[in-house]
């Protein structure tokens, strides 16, 4: 049984705007999905009796940040997921130490509404936190951050897979190919959008769903 537990927003923590994490550790993922121009193509899978487990935050404080760096090993890519989650507990300080020792993948969302895989199975994210609990302005609180530093472990997370929406807008991409299946790529056209061809000549495309 793994040791995480949900963290529910409280009735009596008068906050607007809280913003769900979905959280899972690597050891708890069966199958990462495959991808293509950083979107992932089908739906992550979990261990038997494993799901999402599910944080709350404050949403104000969630700004997914990246950045290039070089070092002696080449060029990695520093990425971070900074937020706070209100209102400590002994049950959540201990579950959140147990974290710092482990790794993780996250679902998030984006303030655009875009929703990612930060981590995968082969480069999963880290955790840390700090404790304050302080009262007024300096409320009782958890500062937290997902963090890597590995290259190729943030994918976009179609909303047709989970808990997503089943709207249009919601439809998986569609790749536009010149010639056969395998020619060269002429447009990639993102969930929702239109794309007009308008020519006299014959593209000899191949519309492929992504």
């Amino acid at each position: 049984m793994s040791y995480l537990n949900p963290i529910l927003s409280l009735d009596s923590d008068n906050l607007s705007g809280l913003q769900s994490l979905q959280v899972i550790r690597s050891a708890d993922v069966d199958a990462y999905p495959d991808a293509f121009e950083a979107i992932a193509q089908e739906e992550i899978t979990f261990q038997p009796g494993r799901e999402w487990v599910r944080w709350v935050a404050t949403y104000s404080t969630i700004g997914f940040s990246t950045r290039a760096e070089d070092s002696q090993e080449g060029m990695n890519s520093a990425k971070e997921l900074p937020f706070v989650i209100p209102r400590h507990s002994q049950a959540i300080t201990q579950m959140l130490l147990k974290a710092e020792k482990d790794t993780f993948i996250v679902l998030f969302t984006d303030f655009n509404g875009q929703r990612y895989l930060f981590g995968s199975k082969e480069k999963p994210v880290r955790f840390a936190f700090d404790m304050n609990t302080g009262t007024g302005s300096d409320r009782n609180q958890y500062s937290c951050r997902f963090y890597s530093d590995s290259y190729d472990n943030l994918l976009i997370y179609p909303p047709t897979f989970g808990d997503g929406s089943a709207a249009v807008d919601a439809c998986p991409s569609v790749i536009i190919r010149s010639g056969s299946a395998d020619g060269p790529i002429l447009a990639i056209v993102p969930a929702g959008a239109t794309m007009v061809i308008n020519s006299p000549y014959s593209f000899g495309y191949q519309i492929i769903n992504s």
